[in-house]
């Protein structure tokens, strides 16, 4: 609705324009005295004004069709330079060929007997160019203006930009409504960046067809998720924005078979509202962006964020809803108190919303099947897309119709073979074309023994994983084998050596030091102590620089204990003993057989304690870490064996479940599931899929989902007439369905249609 308002102002400025020149073309007088003659035959300057205007109507009325056409080229494509101009040279084309059957029309109803003489007459007037030319110049005029406020978002933001209204920044109460992409990172992952940035194209596309009829405005996109906005002061916004959400859920299922065929999934999305005091301002300077900012945003973030704890789509703040009556006809409200949102000192209290099951139409048959609406019960069912693109065509057809009879044709012979004509005939008596069997595409059914499988997909991850990190200072030394990613090694061999040669020769002096207490002892050790004199003379004796020092020998009295300890003794062992162990580190071995998978130092670079050195990771032993759902981690045990498939190395591969997760994630509501594999063709970071027996129905077949009506029916052929079957739908998968009640040897069609044909007889 407000890009028709906008489109109607537009028309009205190009109308304005319009007449405004006309006003300065009698004023300017360009043909002195002959302002009352005749500048066709039978058509005078103001009947040429009135006409002139009709087709400034029908241009207008068009320009509502062609959009479309402009924003499918988008969608194509094509450049927005190349779509401006060719709407452009289609507004002209449209604005001729309504003048030429204007004109057309009038030069009939005055019996002008030669009329392409007085059409080539009129067209070739100066009024008539100068006024084509002018239109041209309006056309792009508004052309530009449309797509200002199509980059803008509204005309009213374009006018607040243009005027400078929102420079200095100002307080306003103001609404808000994220709506956010579910599982947004899987989905990314799993169709790569082009078709993840398709779909939520497509997704927001129909979000903005329904945010074009409330009092909403879209603020920004950021990422996978849509900011909507709207004056807090606006009659009625609780209660549209839950309609809105759940109109859009309906419409995203409305379009799942479309969604299936591209995508092979169905979006899903959360929303959060909250309302309150925010700022307003305009940033940027030669690139300029109208924001907001204050604490409700950052409020109705975190409550978005807990859609996923509390496994809702749907969290409104107890600030917005202003009349929770009305709101609790047709939703049900469970009041939540959040006491530590992240960032927020205050509680929040909130709603989680679900729609009532009343709450939606039921699916009954029309009999204009092409008109009927499929979305809920709210204000939007009286804005049915389908109905208005209908009668805005017919509208065409009822104004270009009478030009089409005016200009005159003769009416030539039916020279259809016999046989097209009864094909056509058959088609005018049905309301969807005429189907032939060739035409159908056919399953036969056989029903027996279905297993329904989960899918599970991981990527492969080093079972192993060790961080090197420096605990020593000194210089990088060459080894036999460059520290550089991708080197392997055995377990214990050396992966880097740092020159110890200082540390080492500080080490021996302090050894030569404990030497020389020891030595200096020796004769008091004689003397008061020499049942244990011997033992500490052969530990002297066998003292070698260059290799660890031996244990001490014991002690055979707490004298000796005592006297040992006054002399340092146990204090420089000890001392020497944690030097010897760092001595050590100055080279690091291998802790198991791998691979490194990073570097982060060179050969000769100085590096000093906690420095990051690289990353060592096992090449044979991995493990899959695989997020699944929780009832599948909850049919999943551990030591269960799964075949996990690689689609490049063509490949299938066995793992077994070794551990599972007992927290959920926050973000994405799965659990951690890991699955030990090994193998020699495995490589780190490889993508692998598989599937798990889910359960197991009897009597029952799998068919494809798109073959499955909305009313849970499908469409079978009989003798030669498609008829509608109930089914019993078991199971559901993306694609696929597992559905009971068919019987043996049933023709099930596959084909879809977009017009009821239950009853319709198939032609051979």
């Amino acid at each position: 609705m407000k890009h028709l308002v906008s489109h109607t102002v537009l028309s009205l400025i190009a109308f304005a324009a319009t007449n405004v020149y006309f006003v300065l073309v009698l004023l300017i007088d360009p043909y002195p005295g002959k302002r009352d003659h005749l500048i066709t035959q039978a058509l005078s300057f103001y009947e040429f004004m009135g006409l002139a205007n009709g087709a400034l109507l029908i241009i207008s009325i068009a320009s509502i069709t062609y959009k479309d056409l402009g924003d499918r080229m988008l969608s194509w494509g094509y450049s927005n330079v190349f779509r401006f101009f060719c709407l452009i040279l289609l507004s002209l084309s449209i604005f001729i060929a309504a003048c030429i059957g204007l004109f057309a029309i009038h030069f009939s109803i005055h019996g002008i007997a030669d009329l392409p003489q007085a059409l080539h007459a009129g067209l070739s007037n100066p009024y008539f160019i100068s006024l084509v030319f002018y239109f041209g110049l309006v056309s792009t005029l508004m052309s530009f203006i449309s797509n200002l406020e199509r980059r803008s978002g509204s005309i009213q933001r374009l006018l607040s930009h243009s005027m400078g209204k929102i420079i200095k920044p100002q307080l306003t109460q103001r609404g808000f409504m994220f709506i956010d992409l579910n599982e947004a990172t899987t989905i990314a992952e799993r169709l790569g960046s082009e078709k993840y940035a398709n779909l939520l194209r497509d997704c927001f596309r129909l979000l903005n067809e329904l945010v074009a009829f409330t009092p909403f405005e879209v603020y920004q996109y950021v990422g996978d998720e849509a900011v909507i906005t709207w004056k807090e002061s606006t009659p009625n916004a609780d209660l549209t924005a839950l309609h809105l959400f759940f109109d859009f859920k309906a419409y995203l299922l409305e379009n799942q078979p479309l969604f299936t065929a591209s995508y092979q999934l169905q979006p899903r999305f959360k929303c959060a509202v909250h309302s309150g005091s925010v700022v307003q301002s305009e940033i940027g300077r030669e690139v300029k962006h109208l924001v907001y900012h204050g604490d409700v945003l950052n409020t109705t973030a975190r409550l978005l964020s807990q859609c996923h704890d509390y496994q809702t789509d749907f969290i409104i703040s107890k600030h917005t809803i202003k009349n929770k009556e009305n709101v609790s006809q047709s939703f049900d409200l469970q009041a939540v108190t959040y006491a530590n949102l992240k960032g927020k000192e205050n509680s929040v209290n909130a709603y989680l919303i679900t729609e009532k099951v009343n709450n939606r139409n039921a699916l009954k048959p029309k009999r204009n099947s092409f008109l009927e609406t499929k979305m809920t019960d709210s204000h939007f069912s009286k804005f049915n897309f389908k109905a208005m693109k209908t009668l805005k065509n017919a509208m065409m057809l009822a104004l270009m119709g009478p030009l089409l009879m005016g200009c005159g044709s003769e009416e030539k012979p039916n020279t259809k073979p016999k046989e097209q004509q009864q094909t056509a005939q058959l088609a005018s008596q049905s309301s969807v074309q005429v189907i032939r069997r060739s035409d159908l595409k056919l399953q036969t059914i056989k029903n027996g023994t279905v297993t329904s499988y989960v899918p599970i997909t991981g990527r492969v991850i080093p079972k192993y994983t060790t961080r090197l990190v420096a605990e020593v200072q000194g210089r990088i030394l060459p080894s036999n084998k460059p520290f550089k990613a991708g080197t392997t090694y055995q377990k214990g061999e050396a992966l880097l050596r740092i020159d110890s040669q200082e540390f080492a020769l500080n080490l021996e002096s302090q050894k030569s030091a404990f030497l020389n207490i020891l030595t200096g002892m020796m004769p008091d050790l004689k003397a008061d102590y020499p049942e244990n004199y011997q033992n500490w003379l052969d530990y002297v004796n066998h003292y070698q620089s260059g290799i660890s020092l031996p244990p001490l020998p014991g002690t055979k009295s707490n004298p000796e204990k005592y006297f040992l300890t006054s002399r340092q003794v146990y204090n420089t062992y000890f001392n020497i003993k944690a030097q010897e162990e760092r001595l050590k580190k100055f080279t690091l071995t291998a802790p198991y057989s791998g691979s490194l998978s990073t570097a982060a130092v060179d050969n000769g670079g100085l590096v000093s304690p906690g420095q990051s050195l690289g990353t060592f990771i096992s090449d044979n032993n991995y493990e899959v870490e695989a997020a699944v759902k929780l009832a599948l981690a909850q049919m999943l045990k551990v030591g269960q064996k799964i075949d996990l498939h690689n689609k490049s190395l063509n490949r299938t591969f066995t793992a077994t479940v070794v551990r599972i997760n007992n927290i959920v994630d926050p973000n994405t509501q799965n659990i951690p599931v890991f699955l030990q594999i090994s193998d020699k063709d495995l490589r780190s970071g490889m993508y692998l899929e598989g599937q798990v027996t889910a359960s197991i129905f009897e009597n029952a077949v799998k068919i494809p989902a798109t073959a499955i009506n909305r009313d849970n029916t499908v469409h079978l052929l009989r003798d030669g007439v498609i008829q509608k079957e109930t089914i019993e739908i078991m199971n559901s998968e993306v694609s696929e369905a597992v559905v009971g009640g068919l019987k043996d040897n049933a023709q099930l069609i596959l084909t879809t249609f977009q017009n009821p044909v239950s009853g319709l007889k198939i032609s051979e």
